[in-house]
C-alpha cells in the first residue's frame, strides 16, 4: 500500500466526531505546517511592502537581526555536520534529509521575518562575518583541548528546557534531576560539571551547579575558555542502603542517590544492604582519599556474599519472614517457587551482607534441601506427642485382646469382625469405653456392639466380645487404631484393612522392571557407508541457506562414556571438568560454547535412548511399496519415532558380516508398526530374513538449534541476550483509547506558544513593499556560509524523527501533501494567538518560551511527529481486564524495545487471549508490520490459530500456519485448520519443475515468495527454522511473538528470534516460568542449565526482576506485565498455588457463592467430607497402594489408585457430570493405559486421561490427579531423575491448576509428605478438613489421643 494514500482512518482519526475546538488543538503533520508557514511569510511580506515609512528606521535593525542569525548559525554549526556523527542506522539518508529540512525551515523563519535590507549591505555583512573563520579556528582548538578524557567545569547556554531534561549549547543533555539550583530558563548561562570517559565518548553532564547570568538577547554564546579540567578515576565506593524511594536507592555515606534504571546489577537492593559501587569519580587532591565528585555509578555489587547451608530456626507465616541459623534473615519471596519454609528444614541459601537489626546477612535465594515434618512452631497443627505405640498395644493387667486383625475385603464389600477381650487376672477391671482414633472421613470401621460409651465390668476369667463392621470404601492398605480405655490403663489395637483393587483380566503378569545389560557405545558411523534409502520428501539440489554441520566431538563422547559408572554427583563433576565451558558462568562470551556443549550432551543421551531399542532379531514384512516392522512400545513412545526418522538394517549372516548397512526412512506409522522405504534393490532382494535394526532420530532439530545459537550471537548481541539496563525509546505510537471502561490514570502535558511563528518577527515587522525593491532570487545564508544545497520538498513525508532522541522504529504511516493542504484550508480561521499541543504520552504541562524561535519550531516538529504516531485504540475483545489491556498497550508503545516484552501469564489469567488481542492490534495499528508467531508445540500453535480465527477479524490469506511434512499424516493438525496450513519448499525458487498443490487442504511445497506475502506466519519454533533455509532476511518480520515461551529451550527459542532485527524489531514472550519447562532427556544437560528457558532466565536479569518497592505492579511495566485476575478456579483451589508459587497476587474472579462452579460443588456435597459452608474444592484421598512396572517397561502404574479413579467416576456420573467435564492426570504413561483399560473393561465412559504435559493450557470442571508412587525405596530414584511429581514443583503447579470446581488428589501421604512441596499440599488439605482415605497417623494420632486421655481422666 502506498503510504501517501493512507486515509485518516488508518492514522487512527475519527473525523466524523471532530468539533471546531478539537480541530484547533489537533496535531498536524510537518508538511502541512511547512506550507502554512511559507504562506504566512508571503502574506506578511506583502504587508511589509505597504509600510514604506518604517523602512529607513528599521534598516539598522535588519542588519542587526541578520548578524544575530549568523552568530547563531556559527554557534550551532554542529547541526550542519554529517548527521552520522550523531546517529547510525539504516535510515541514515532519510535522517540527513529531515535534519537538513528542519534547519532550513528554522533559518527561513528567521530570515524571512527579518526586514530585508539592500543586497549590498547583506553581502557586506556576510563578507564581514566570513572573516570570523579565525574565531572558529580558536573554538576548534579549544574543543580539541577539552576533548580528552577528564572532568570539566564549564559554562554553556541553555537552549531547550522541559520537565525531563535540559539541553545546553544545543548539544549536551542534562537530566532535570541533576540541577542543583532552580530550574534554568532558555537563554540562561549556566556553570556545569561534565566529564568524558575517553576521547571516543561524548561529553556527559553530571550536574548544573549554578546560573551565571542571562544574556540580554537570548542568543547562544560560545562557551568561555575559562573551563577547569581535572582527572578522573574508576574506583569502588563502599556504602549501605539507608532508604528506598521508588526506583531510587540512597547510600550512606554522603546520601549518594542511584537510579536502579540506569545501573547494572544482579539483584534488587533493600534498606540495610552493604554495597560496593563501581564508580567514576573526580580526583580531588585536597582530600585524603582523593575522591571528589562522583560522576557516574555504573554497577552495584554486594559487599560480601556466600552460599550457606543451614537449618531454618524461625519462620512467621503471617509476616512471611524467618531466620536461617543465627545470622541470616529471609522472606518468603526469596524462597524457590513452590517451597513453603518450616522450622527444622535444612536449606541452601545464597546470602549477601546486610544490616537487618540482629542479623548481618540476608538471603537472596532459599532452596529446600531436606524435608522435615512441621512442628508446632511452624504449622497450625499441634505438636505430635511422643507416644510409644509398642507400649500402647501390649496387653496389661491380665487383660488379653485379640491381635490378629488383618482384614481382606473387596471394594464396596462389608465384613463383620469380632474382637475378644479376656480377663486372665485375679482382679476385676472396668472397661470405661472404646475410642476410634480415626476421623470419620478417614475411617472404614464402625462399632456394632456394644455402644462406644458403654461401661462394662470385666471379672476374672470372663470374656466379652466387641463386634466391628468394615465397609470397604478406600482401595489399598489402611490402618486404624482403636483404644480400649480401662480405668487406670489403656490397650490399643490396630486394624489393618486391605481393600483389593479391580483386576484387569487380560493384562500380562506384573514384574518388577529390570533394565537389560545394555552398554552405551559411541555412535559415529559415517553415513556415507550406508546404502541410502528413499526419504519421505526428496531433498532439493539447491538450497539458498544451508544449516551448519554440527557433529558431536569425540571428547564429549569420551567424557560421558568414561564416567557412566560413577555416582550422579561424581558424574556431573567429572564431565564438568572434562568440558570446562559447562562450569563457567553463562555470559555473552561463553554463550556459544555453553549451548553447543549442552546440545551435544542432549544429542548423546538421545542416541543412548534409541540404542536401548535396537532389535537383534527383527523380521520385516512386505506391505505394498513399504517394508513394515512391528515395534513394541511404539504407542507409549518407546522408542519415540517420527516420520522421517531412520532405521539402519544389517545382516550378521551375510558375506559382509553386518558391516554393510542399509538405510530406511519411516514413511508411515501406526500404534504398533512402522513402514519403511529402502533402496529399490533392497526391496526386491529382501525375503523376510532375520536382521538387526538400529533406530536413528533425524538431526534436523539439533542442527537448527545449533545454527540458531550462532545466529543469536551474530544478530542479537549482548544487550538483547543479557540485558542490564533499559534505554527508553520514544513510543512507537501514541494511543487514543476508545470506549474503554478501565483506564490507567494519566495526566496530559500541554504545550503553549505564542501565535507568532517567529519571536523575532514581532519586533521587526515593517513595511517592505517598496516598488523600487527588486525581487531577485535569494540564496539562503546557510547555503552561502556552509556550502550546502537546500533539499527539495519531498512529495510524501514518510518518516519524522526527534532530533534529540533518534528512533529508528518510528511508524511510517503518513498523509500526502495534498491531504495536509486540505487540513491547512480548514485551519485558516483558527485563532493565531494560541496553539495548544497536547501530548498524551507525557505526564505534565509545559509552556514553551515565546522568546525562542528554535523551541517554537521544535514544537512544530514534535507536533508533526506526534500526529503521525497517534492511533485510536479500539479493542477487538471488549472483555479484557485492566492488566490485559495494559500489556497490549505497553507492547504497542514499545518503550524498551528491542528488549523482549514479557506477558507473565499464571494459569487461568487469559494469557492466550491477551496475546491474540496483541496480534490483532499490531496488525491493525501498525499496517507495515509483519508478524512471526512461534510456539514450542503444535498443540499450542493450533490453539493460537483457532483463537485468531474465532475473532472473525482475519480473512483468508492474512495468515499461514507453517507445518512440517510429517504433520500432514499424523493427525497433529485438526481438519478445520488444514486450509490455513502450508509446508515449505526449501529449494531455491525456480529450481523445481513440479509442485504439488491443494485447493481445499493445505498448500504443499510453498516457495519463499508465497509464504512471504502473509502478514502473519504461525508455526512451532523448530518448524520455523525452515525460513532460514529459504533465505528469509532477519528484517523480514517486524515482530516475533512466542507463546508458551517457558516450555522451549533457549536454543530452540532462538530459532524464531534469529529473524528479528535487534535495531528495528520487537519481541514478545508470553508464558509462565513457574509452569512446565522444556522437556530434556539428558540429566547432564539438565543439570548444567539446558532446562532453564530463555523466559525464565530473562526474568532473573536485573531489569526484569521483581521489585515491589520500585513498581506498583512489582515489575517494570516497560518490560513485564503480570496478569493476576484468574477466570478459572474457585477461590479455595486458587489459594493453594497462589500462595505456593505466585506470592498471593492472583485474584479469583469465580465466585464461591453464585458461580456455576459453586453450584456444581454443592451438588456433590454428599460424596465429599462434611464441613461447614461450601464442601471442599480440594480433596486429598490417601491411598497406600503398590507401585509396579512391567518387565518390558520402565513406566510405573498403581492398580489401587486406578480403581479409586473408577469409584470416583461412578459417583460423578451418578450426579450427572459428563465425561467432557472431567480430566484425569497422572505422571506415568503406564498409569494412563492402566486407567483406560480398566474403564474399558468395566464399560465405563472414559474421560480424557493424560500426563501433565497433555493438560498444559487446558482446564476441566473436575480434575482427578493420580500420583502413582507409593514405595519409599524408589523415592531417591525419582528425586534423582525428577520423575513424576516428586522434586518437580513445576509439574505440581500445572497439575493443581487445571480444575475449575473440584480437584481430587490420590496419593500416599506418608510418601508425599517427605517432599517439601507436597507437604504444603497435605497441610493445606488437613487444615481445611478436606482429607479422606487412609489414616495419616501423625495427624490423627495427635488430635484424637489427647482427647481420649482427657475423657479417661474424667472417668
Amino acid at each position: 500500500m502506498n503510504t501517501s494514500t493512507l486515509s485518516s482512518n488508518t492514522l487512527g482519526h475519527s473525523t466524523g466526531q471532530r468539533t471546531s475546538e478539537s480541530q484547533d488543538s489537533e496535531l498536524t503533520s510537518s508538511g502541512s505546517h511547512t506550507c502554512k508557514i511559507l504562506n504566512q511569510i508571503k502574506s506578511e511580506l506583502q504587508e511589509q511592502k505597504q509600510q514604506k515609512r518604517l523602512l529607513k528606521e528599521l534598516h539598522l535593525k535588519r542588519v542587526q537581526s541578520l548578524r544575530k542569525e549568523l552568530e547563531y548559525l556559527k554557534a550551532t554549526e554542529w547541526k550542519y555536520q554529517p548527521i552520522d556523527r550523531y546517529i547510525f542506522g539504516p535510515e541514515l539518508q532519510k535522517l540527513k534529509m529531515l535534519s537538513f529540512m528542519y534547519n532550513i525551515i528554522n533559518n527561513v523563519l528567521r530570515y524571512k521575518y527579518s526586514p530585508q535590507p539592500e543586497e549590498d549591505d547583506i553581502n557586506a555583512v556576510i563578507a564581514c562575518l566570513e572573516n570570523a573563520k579565525d574565531k572558529s579556528t580558536l573554538i576548534s582548538k579549544y574543543e580539541e583541548t577539552y576533548n580528552k578524557e577528564g572532568c570539566y567545569y564549564k559554562t554553556g547556554n541553555v537552549t531547550f528546557v522541559n520537565d525531563d531534561y535540559i539541553l545546553i549549547d544545543n548539544r549536551y543533555m542534562c537530566d532535570a534531576t541533576s540541577v542543583l539550583i532552580g530550574k534554568p530558563k532558555v537563554g540562561d548561562v549556566v556553570y556545569y560539571l561534565a566529564y568524558k570517559k575517553n576521547e571516543d565518548n561524548d561529553q556527559k553532564i553530571c550536574k548544573i551547579i549554578s546560573v551565571i547570568e542571562e544574556s540580554w538577547d537570548n542568543i547562544v554564546t560560545v562557551p568561555q575558555t575559562n573551563s577547569i579540567k581535572t582527572d578522573i578515576l574508576i574506583r569502588s565506593i563502599i556504602g549501605k542502603v539507608i532508604r528506598r524511594e521508588g526506583r531510587k536507592a540512597f547510600i550512606d555515606p554522603n546520601d549518594i542517590c542511584i537510579d536502579l534504571d540506569k545501573i547494572n546489577s544482579e539483584f534488587i537492593p533493600i534498606v540495610g544492604d552493604w554495597l560496593k559501587l563501581e564508580s567514576l569519580v573526580e580526583i580531588n587532591e585536597n582530600k585524603t582519599d582523593l575522591i571528589g565528585e562522583i560522576l557516574e555509578i555504573s554497577k552495584i555489587q554486594p559487599l560480601r556474599f556466600k552460599l550457606d547451608i543451614d537449618v531454618i530456626t524461625d519462620y512467621d507465616p503471617v509476616k512471611q519472614y524467618g531466620t536461617i541459623g543465627k545470622s541470616i534473615v529471609f522472606n518468603k519471596a526469596a524462597c524457590e517457587s513452590g517451597y513453603m519454609p518450616y522450622v527444622g528444614d535444612k536449606v541452601a541459601s545464597d546470602t549477601i551482607e546486610s544490616d537487618q537489626g540482629m542479623y548481618s546477612w540476608r538471603s537472596l535465594i532459599v532452596s529446600g534441601k531436606t524435608k522435615q515434618f512441621p512442628t508446632s512452631e511452624s504449622s497450625q497443627l499441634s505438636q505430635i506427642p511422643q507416644l510409644n505405640l509398642d507400649t500402647l498395644i501390649k496387653n496389661k493387667c491380665g487383660i488379653i485382646i485379640s491381635n490378629d486383625l488383618k482384614i481382606n475385603v473387596n471394594i464396596q464389600e462389608e465384613k463383620d469382625i469380632f474382637v475378644l477381650i479376656q480377663n486372665t487376672g485375679s482382679t476385676s477391671h472396668i472397661l470405661c469405653k472404646g475410642c476410634f482414633m480415626s476421623k470419620k472421613a478417614q475411617s472404614q470401621l464402625s462399632l456394632v456392639w456394644p455402644a462406644v460409651n458403654q461401661t462394662t465390668t470385666l471379672n476374672p476369667s470372663t470374656t466379652i466380645s466387641y463386634q466391628f463392621k468394615c465397609n470397604a470404601k478406600f482401595v489399598g492398605i489402611s490402618e486404624e487404631l482403636f483404644i480400649f480405655i480401662f480405668k487406670g490403663f489403656q490397650i490399643g489395637r490396630i486394624f489393618q484393612i486391605i481393600v483389593k483393587p479391580k483386576n484387569i483380566l487380560d493384562t500380562q503378569k506384573r514384574h518388577i522392571y529390570k533394565r537389560d545389560n545394555y552398554v552405551p557405545f559411541i555412535d559415529q558411523e559415517e553415513e556415507s557407508m550406508y546404502v541410502p534409502g528413499i526419504r519421505p520428501c526428496k531433498p532439493p539440489a539447491f538450497i539458498k541457506m544451508r544449516n551448519g554441520v554440527f557433529k558431536v566431538p569425540r571428547r564429549f563422547w569420551d567424557a560421558v562414556l568414561n564416567n557412566l559408572n560413577k555416582s550422579q554427583v561424581e558424574y556431573e563433576i567429572a564431565v564438568g571438568n572434562a568440558i570446562p565451558c559447562l562450569l563457567q558462568r553463562l555470559c555473552f562470551e561463553t554463550y556459544r560454547d555453553r549451548f553447543h556443549a549442552l546440545l551435544y550432551l542432549e544429542e548423546i543421551d538421545q542416541t543412548f535412548t534409541m540404542q536401548q531399542y535396537d532389535m537383534e532379531n527383527a523380521v520385516m514384512k512386505h506391505c505394498g511399496d513399504y517394508l513394515s516392522l512391528e515395534v513394541l512400545g511404539l504407542a507409549e513412545k518407546r522408542p519415540s519415532l517420527l516420520i522421517g526418522d531412520k532405521a539402519i538394517v544389517s545382516f550378521k549372516w551375510d558375506k559382509h558380516q553386518g558391516k554393510l548397512k542399509y538405510e530406511g526412512y519411516i514413511h508411515k506409522m501406526t500404534n504398533t508398526e512402522i513402514f519403511l522405504k529402502f533402496n529399490k534393490k533392497f526391496h526386491l532382494e529382501y525375503n523376510n530374513e532375520v536382521c538387526q535394526v538400529t533406530f536413528k532420530n533425524s538431526t534436523t532439530v539439533m542442527q537448527r538449534c545449533h545454527n540458531a545459537v550462532n545466529l543469536a550471537i551474530l544478530h542479537l548481541g549482548a544487550e538483547f541476550l543479557f540485558p542490564t539496563r533499559i534505554i527508553t525509546k520514544d513510543p512507537q505510537v501514541i494511543l487514543d483509547e476508545v470506549d474503554s471502561e478501565e483506564k490507567a490514570p494519566r495526566d496530559k502535558r500541554e504545550y503553549k506558544r505564542n501565535g507568532s511563528v517567529s519571536s523575532v518577527s514581532s519586533s521587526t515587522t515593517s513595511d517592505s513593499s517598496d516598488s523600487t525593491i527588486k525581487s531577485l532570487p535569494r540564496v539562503s545564508v546557510a547555503e552561502r556560509l556552509f556550502k550546502v544545497k537546500p533539499m527539495e520538498q519531498p512529495k510524501n513525508i514518510t518518516e519524522y524523527i526527534n532530533l534529540v532522541t533518534v528512533d529508528h522504529d518510528t511508524d511510517n504511516n503518513t498523509k500526502s501533501i495534498s491531504e495536509f493542504n486540505k487540513d491547512k484550508d480548514k485551519d485558516k480561521d483558527k485563532d493565531k494567538d494560541k496553539d495548544t499541543f497536547i501530548c498524551s504520552d507525557v505526564g505534565c504541562k509545559k509552556e514553551v518560551s515565546p522568546d525562542s524561535s528554535n523551541n517554537s519550531n521544535d514544537t512544530v516538529l514534535n507536533k508533526c511527529i506526534s500526529q503521525i504516531k497517534k492511533r485510536k485504540l479500539i479493542w477487538f475483545n471488549k472483555t479484557l481486564n485492566y492488566y490485559q489491556k495494559e500489556a497490549v498497550k505497553n507492547i504497542l508503545k514499545g518503550l524498551a524495545r528491542p528488549l523482549p516484552y514479557v506477558i507473565f501469564g499464571p494459569p487461568g489469567t487469559g494469557k492466550t487471549v491477551t496475546l491474540c488481542e496483541t496480534i490483532l492490534q499490531l496488525l491493525t495499528i501498525l499496517p507495515e508490520s509483519r508478524l512471526l508467531i512461534a510456539t514450542p508445540s503444535n498443540s499450542s500453535a493450533n490453539l493460537i490459530l483457532e483463537r485468531l480465527l474465532d475473532s472473525k477479524i482475519l480473512k483468508p490469506g492474512d495468515l499461514v500456519r507453517l507445518i512440517a511434512h510429517h504433520c500432514l499424516d499424523d493427525g497433529t493438525i485438526p481438519k478445520k485448520l488444514l486450509p490455513y496450513c502450508a509446508t515449505a519448499d526449501i529449494a531455491v525458487e525456480g529450481t523445481r519443475h513440479k509442485l504439488e498443490s491443494s485447493v481445499q487442504g493445505p498448500k504443499i511445497n510453498c516457495t519463499m515468495s508465497t509464504l512471504g506475502r502473509h502478514r502473519i506466519t504461525i508455526g512451532t519454533c523448530i518448524a520455523l527454522g525452515v525460513l532460514y533455509n529459504m533465505g528469509f532476511s532477519r528484517s523480514h518480520f517486524s515482530h516475533v511473538l512466542i507463546d508458551e515461551a517457558g516450555q522451549a529451550t533457549e536454543p530452540e527459542i532462538m530459532v524464531p528470534l534469529s529473524f528479528i532485527h535487534a535495531n528495528h524489531g520487537q519481541v514478545v514472550l508470553a508464558g509462565d516460568p513457574l509452569q512446565l519447562g522444556p522437556v530434556i532427556q539428558s540429566r547432564l544437560a539438565k543439570h548444567f542449565g539446558l532446562e532453564e528457558s530463555f523466559l525464565s532466565r530473562l526474568l532473573y536479569q536485573f531489569p526484569y526482576q521483581r521489585d515491589p518497592e520500585g513498581f506498583e505492579t512489582c515489575y517494570d511495566p516497560r518490560l513485564v506485565t503480570k496478569l493476576v485476575i484468574n477466570y478459572r478456579s474457585l477461590p479455595e483451589i486458587l489459594e493453594l498455588p497462589n500462595s505456593l508459587f505466585y506470592n498471593s497476587e492472583l485474584q479469583p474472579k469465580i465466585s464461591c457463592k453464585n458461580s456455576d462452579e459453586a453450584h456444581l460443588l454443592r451438588s456433590l456435597a454428599e460424596e465429599l467430607p462434611e464441613r461447614t459452608g461450601l464442601p471442599p474444592a480440594i480433596l486429598f484421598h490417601g491411598i497406600k497402594g503398590e507401585n509396579l512396572r512391567d518387565y518390558d517397561s520402565p513406566s510405573w502404574y498403581n492398580p489401587e489408585e486406578a480403581t479409586q479413579v473408577y469409584l470416583y467416576l461412578l459417583k460423578l456420573y451418578k450426579h450427572g457430570i459428563c465425561a467432557e467435564d472431567i480430566g484425569i492426570i497422572t505422571p506415568y504413561q503406564k498409569q494412563v493405559l492402566q486407567i483406560r483399560q480398566l474403564l474399558l473393561e468395566l464399560n465405563i465412559e472414559c474421560p480424557k486421561v493424560s500426563s501433565v504435559e497433555g493438560f498444559q493450557g487446558q482446564e476441566r470442571k473436575i480434575i482427578i490427579l493420580s500420583t502413582v508412587r507409593s514405595s519409599t525405596k524408589f523415592i531417591n530414584e525419582d528425586i534423582k531423575h525428577a520423575l513424576g511429581f516428586i522434586a518437580s514443583p513445576k509439574r505440581l503447579n500445572v497439575a493443581i491448576t487445571r480444575a475449575r470446581a473440584l480437584l481430587i488428589i490420590l496419593g500416599n501421604p506418608e510418601l508425599l509428605v517427605e517432599d517439601p512441596y507436597w507437604r504444603s499440599v497435605l497441610i493445606y488439605c488437613l487444615d481445611r478438613n478436606s482429607y479422606t482415605g487412609c489414616n495419616f497417623v501423625p495427624f490423627h494420632l495427635n488430635n484424637s489421643f489427647t482427647e481420649a486421655d482427657e475423657e479417661t481422666d474424667e472417668n
